[in-house]
């Protein structure tokens, strides 16, 4: 799990944090959110689930296209 949110939002500590000790998976803590690093982190910490909120996920979208390699999480 990938994590960007700040602790001391509900989502950032429960949803995240809490919800990862409690099934037992580990946790990558990421720095503050950059729309422009974010697939790239999200995959150098092997992350198979992140939790945005809506407004990250529309920073993301936003986003000019890149190379698939660049905003994947899958491997080649």
């Amino acid at each position: 799990m990938y994590n960007v949110l700040p602790f001391f939002h509900i989502a950032g500590l429960l949803c995240d944090v809490y919800n990862a000790f409690r099934v037992d998976v580990t946790i990558a803590i990421g720095g503050s959110f950059n729309a422009s690093r974010y697939w790239k982190e999200a995959a150098s910490f092997k992350a198979t689930y992140g939790y945005l909120l809506y407004a990250l996920v529309n920073t993301l979208w936003a986003q000019p296209p890149k190379d698939a390699t660049e905003n994947t999480l899958s491997e080649k």
